[in-house]
């Protein structure tokens, strides 16, 4: 099946140049981030870039990541500077490999980045009637960094997420749908044990 990918590019480094290709995945969009006085700015670098596609993308010190959204696919991809803040010269786009949680199946998943912390767990549902993504974010201001929890949940499964204190919300996204929704812990920042999808 062919994918369609979109990059998203997001804040890069000063007068460079990155060739990009596509394996197996149509990119819809290369969009690219950058900010400025604590506001969020991106460029669609390459929209609707076909599989087997190169593009060579030129940025600046501005962008600070890129994202690539696949057509038909709710799911995306993110490209980062190395620890030097340096781009690679090329990079190869790949369509996101994650296995889905099938209808009336239930598992486990472990979404802490730290192991070792105490780990909280949610059982959710999903009855929204659609493929579902279940992101938890670890910044209250933006979702950055984050952790896809849950990727290609079907309508009817369930998914027992374990999570820690780092995690400040979670963002919902259903495949073939603009729209979200969100889950917040409580007052005294507990969440629910479970939590059903709609």
């Amino acid at each position: 099946m062919a994918w369609t990918a979109v990059l998203i590019g997001i804040a890069l480094i000063a007068a460079s140049s990155m060739a990009v290709s596509t394996e197996d995945s149509f990119v819809e969009s290369t969009t690219a981030i950058a900010t400025s006085s604590n506001v969020l700015h991106f460029q669609d670098c390459v929209v609707g870039m076909a599989e087997g596609a190169k593009a060579l993308v030129t940025l600046d010190s501005s962008f600070k990541y890129f994202i690539m959204t696949y057509h038909g696919d709710a799911r995306d991809t993110e490209l980062y500077p190395d620890a030097n803040m340096k781009y690679p010269s090329s990079y190869v786009i790949k369509a996101p490999s994650v296995s889905a949680v099938q209808v009336g199946s239930s598992g486990s998943y472990d979404c802490r980045s730290d192991k070792s912390s105490t780990p909280i767990t949610i059982e959710f549902d999903n009855e929204s009637g659609k493929l579902v993504r279940v992101r938890g974010c670890q910044n209250q201001y933006s979702c950055k960094p984050f952790q896809d929890c849950v990727v290609g949940m079907a309508e009817g499964a369930k998914a027992l997420v374990t999570l820690d204190s780092s995690f400040k919300y979670f963002i919902m996204t259903y495949h073939g749908d603009a729209r979200d929704t969100e889950l917040y812990p409580d007052a005294n920042m507990k969440y629910p044990s479970s939590y059903v999808i709609k």
